[in-house]
């Protein structure tokens, strides 16, 4: 009973404290608590950053100073400005690229031959007052509204300055004391707490290394079969590399990703009326058919991928529940924005396995009540 109240004073002390939050959120927008969190999402989204950086990057130079025989300081700089360099121009092939092949789709679904398709096709089965419905809501939607207010544009430019300033920064520092900085972290921790902190973080490391190496490779494996499967349905090249490129750059976020990146080429190919398969003319689709193909695949494929190549990669601790992942993106969505739904997981396992060290040394209890349960069958025998 007594450990029962405490839990329940837990759960009560913890609502209450969102009550009081959602409370000062509600009447005072700028209280320090929503200040504070601010801040801390502030920092920690350039931190993150460099910290992804790192694991990917951090081979490379290990390769310089070992192989090459470069100075530390000099093989950290040669790989900032190698990344930059790269970051810099997929960062203006993507755009360029996505404002091309972006404006010729606009131009495509826009015109009349495609609207008169998709009202044709509701006609012909039938649906025309959903077609009507469609229309009246796609012509009045308030699209302005949509817009964000002008505190979040300026709190949005800061937010992307200070990332942009602070990330080489902090890839410096941490690509510069990576051999000592655990053990500096280490060095100021309480005796007390080091005991279960580097076991923790040992096995955190491992997860997130796991996750990044999986998700290298899922990207990869992705673009490659999209590429086939676009090739396959007789898209333009252009928009073959184009959406392959979308889908698997958008697996980083989790379900939303590829549900986003099948979209633009599904309405492209209703835009067209239809694929040649392989190219040629006498293995022509129509659009419904050829869409089916392509769900039906991508089905496959990302079943494949969440089922078997993730978890096979990632290791155990990133089999996680859907529902789970789906609580863990709103979390650090929240809290960190678009960086948070990306890294979700990864911190989501890193939080798992927090939790199952603390069950596993008895942190919540399950020690003491088994030890409780064998003195009663104890008793019970005697």
């Amino acid at each position: 009973m007594k450990k029962t109240i405490k839990v329940l004073g837990i759960i009560l002390l913890v609502l209450l404290s969102l009550v009081v939050f959602h409370f000062l959120n509600t009447n005072y927008p700028s209280n320090i608590i929503n200040r504070t969190l601010m801040g801390i999402s502030l920092v920690l989204t350039p931190v993150l950053i460099a910290l992804v950086l790192v694991y990917l990057i951090n081979p490379f130079t290990d390769w310089l100073i070992e192989k090459r025989n470069v100075k530390k300081g000099h093989a950290i700089i040669i790989t900032i400005i190698i990344i930059l360099i790269i970051i810099i121009g997929l960062f203006y092939f993507v755009i360029t690229f996505i404002i091309k092949q972006g404006y010729e789709l606009f131009n495509v679904v826009m015109s009349a031959d495609f609207i008169d398709i998709i009202k044709n096709w509701f006609v012909t089965n039938n649906m025309e007052d959903v077609y009507i419905y469609l229309e009246d809501f796609i012509t009045n939607f308030d699209y302005l509204g949509m817009l964000p207010a002008g505190s979040s544009i300026i709190a949005g430019l800061i937010q992307l300055i200070t990332t942009v300033v602070l990330v080489p920064l902090f890839l410096w520092h941490i690509l510069n004391n990576k051999d000592t900085l655990f053990d500096k972290v280490s060095d100021n921790l309480p005796e007390t707490w080091k005991k279960h902190v580097i076991p923790v973080a040992i096995k955190s490391n491992e997860v997130v290394v796991g996750y990044f190496r999986s998700k290298i490779i899922s990207i990869i494996l992705l673009f490659v079969m999209f590429s086939a499967l676009y090739l396959i349905l007789g898209l333009p090249i252009g928009y073959v590399i184009f959406f392959a490129g979308l889908i698997s750059l958008l697996d980083l976020i989790p379900y939303v990703g590829p549900t986003v990146g099948l979209l633009i080429p599904i309405i492209y190919i209703f835009s067209v009326d239809g694929v040649n398969l392989f190219y040629q003319n006498s293995l022509a689709l129509n659009a419904i058919s050829a869409n089916i193909i392509l769900i039906l695949v991508n089905f496959a494929i990302q079943l494949v991928q969440g089922n078997y190549i993730v978890p096979k990669l990632a290791g155990k601790e990133m089999n996680i529940h859907p529902a789970l992942i789906l609580i863990f993106m709103l979390l650090f969505g929240s809290i960190l924005g678009i960086w948070g739904v990306v890294l979700s997981i990864p911190l989501g396992g890193i939080l798992i396995v927090v939790w199952n060290y603390m069950k596993d040394q008895g942190f919540l209890g399950e020690k003491e009540i088994a030890l409780e349960t064998n003195d009663a069958e104890n008793k019970e025998s005697e």
